[in-house]
């Protein structure tokens, strides 16, 4: 795999299976993670050593939305 150092990689589903292996691969290739997931995977972000981050986040349940953020607010092309 490529060197990675320097980039951070965002791994859903990472509490297990592929993205549990995903995130065992981009580790070893030098990508600090954000590890998330339904269930806890801190776990395997203390394992991968510093630098990684995991948080519980369903991505399947819909939420009302708040509008955009504001560290997003005004940054998407405009299609006209």
């Amino acid at each position: 795999m490529a060197d990675l150092s320097g980039l951070t990689a965002l791994i859903t589903g990472a509490g297990g299976g592929i993205g549990a292996a995903m995130a065992e691969t981009f580790a070893a290739a030098g990508a600090r993670l954000a590890l998330v997931d339904i269930v806890d995977c801190g776990g395997l972000a203390a394992r991968l050593g510093e630098g990684h981050r995991s948080d519980l986040l369903d991505l399947l349940t819909p939420r009302p939305s708040r509008g955009p953020s504001r560290r997003s607010a005004g940054t998407a092309a405009s299609t006209s």
